[in-house]
């Protein structure tokens, strides 16, 4: 849909909302709108099912009561956004921005809310019953009374946040943390539910400190644990902590560029959004640690442990994970442009949806590596996927050899792959 015929549906509705003749309530649903400028709409009740709103600029837009079942919001600027009463069941606002957002009694029931910016913003009473918001920045965000029912908030910033009377039945809160700013509904405990109190920045400096020590073998030295730790936008770059263990605690959002992390257990905890960018994690046991959306570029994963890690939509270009151990690693949309995957066993991995451009795949074995959407893998008759391949990834530029594994019914001539002898 193009930019005037998006400007007259909007002149419509604005006569519609004010009862004028001619107007007309909008009905956008199912259009693509990706990346459109809506900034101070006057958008009160219209049909927005099922469009696709991804990249979009909504600032200051009024939403009350809009029906956006389904729809795509994932990276929208939604921020001083009027969304009282709106339908958003089942929506995607994967980063987006809703900082100082109106979102009063909507329904966001199932919606996916991951790595959104919600600092600021009020949801008293909303309905938020199975919603994930993994990694999203709640701080000083307003839940008075809203139903977050079964809703997944693991490593959240929940400092400041509001939720008086909130129902927090079968709430994650694993690796969310908080402080002494957070108001909870009476006679819950955070702590019950693993939610941590967030570690001030001298007892962390001590803990580096002796750590630093300990590699040098200086007395008095002591190996960092960091457990249940708390360290959400840290700056941390070029710091040593090699050898160190960090369990099931959260670093999302953390500076770790050019980082000593050789031979760490970062074991069940959350990188999301982090900034790893030219570190070395060789060695390193990854294993079911998050990192969506982190900068991992140039990172060295030579012969790392990655069992259950997750590197959706992560950047990877010219990352190293030669020799690595992967067994249901998730590369979903990731950026392996470039990547080194020589002598890897992709076991399980999933790689729907991967730039896969110049990745080397040299000695490797992908005979059991996911292309298709996992969940519908034994729908599909193998011999489409070649076919499949072809369609969907790009291999241009992508090194293999006699050794290379593929999957079955997987012919890798002619299509823009380099062979080496």
């Amino acid at each position: 849909m193009n930019k005037s015929d998006i400007q007259e549906i909007l002149k419509l509705h604005k006569k519609y909302i004010h009862y004028e003749p001619d107007g007309k309530r909008a009905d956008l649903s199912g259009e693509n709108l990706a990346e459109c400028d809506l900034i101070n709409a006057e958008l009160y009740g219209p049909w927005l099912g099922y469009t696709d709103l991804d990249g979009a600029n909504m600032e200051k837009v009024i939403l009350t009561k809009a029906i956006l079942i389904q729809a795509n919001l994932c990276g929208a600027n939604l921020k001083y956004a009027d969304l009282e009463w709106a339908n958003m069941e089942k929506c995607g606002l994967i980063g987006a921005k809703l900082q100082h957002a109106n979102i009063r009694n909507a329904n966001l029931c199932e919606s996916k809310i991951w790595c959104a910016d919600l600092e600021g913003a009020n949801l008293s009473k909303a309905l938020l019953q199975n919603a994930e918001l993994r990694s999203s920045n709640l701080v000083n965000a307003n839940f008075t009374g809203a139903d977050l029912q079964e809703a997944q908030l693991q490593s959240c910033n929940c400092c400041g946040t509001d939720f008086t009377n909130a129902n927090l039945k079968g709430v994650n809160l694993n690796i969310a943390f908080y402080n002494d700013d957070t108001i909870w509904p009476e006679e819950f405990d955070p702590v019950l539910h693993k939610a941590i109190k967030r570690m001030d920045d001298s007892t962390l400096q001590k803990i580096i400190e002796l750590h630093k020590w300990y590699c040098l073998g200086i007395k008095g030295g002591e190996k960092a644990i960091l457990q249940w730790v708390n360290l959400w936008h840290a700056k941390l770059n070029n710091i040593n902590l090699k050898g160190s263990l960090i369990l099931n605690s959260t670093l999302s959002g953390s500076d770790l560029k050019d980082s000593k992390l050789q031979n760490t257990y970062i074991i069940d905890s959350e990188l999301d959004q982090c900034n790893l960018c030219g570190s070395n994690l060789s060695k390193a046991n990854l294993s079911n640690s998050g990192f969506w959306y982190a900068n991992c570029k140039k990172v060295n994963f030579n012969h790392a442990l990655l069992d259950f890690a997750r590197f959706n939509y992560a950047d990877l270009e010219n990352a190293n994970f030669s020799s690595s151990i992967q067994y249901s690693t998730s590369f979903r949309y990731a950026n392996l442009k470039n990547a080194n995957l020589r002598n890897t066993k992709m076991n399980c991995s999933d790689l729907f949806g991967a730039n896969l451009e110049g990745v080397d795949f040299q000695d490797s074995d992908l005979s059991r590596a996911y292309f298709f959407e996992v969940e519908n893998q034994g729908l599909y008759n193998k011999n489409d996927l070649d076919e499949y391949i072809k369609t969907n990834f790009d291999l241009s530029g992508c090194k293999y050899n006699k050794n290379t594994k593929w999957p079955d019914n997987f012919d890798p001539k002619n299509k823009g792959l380099i062979y080496i002898d």
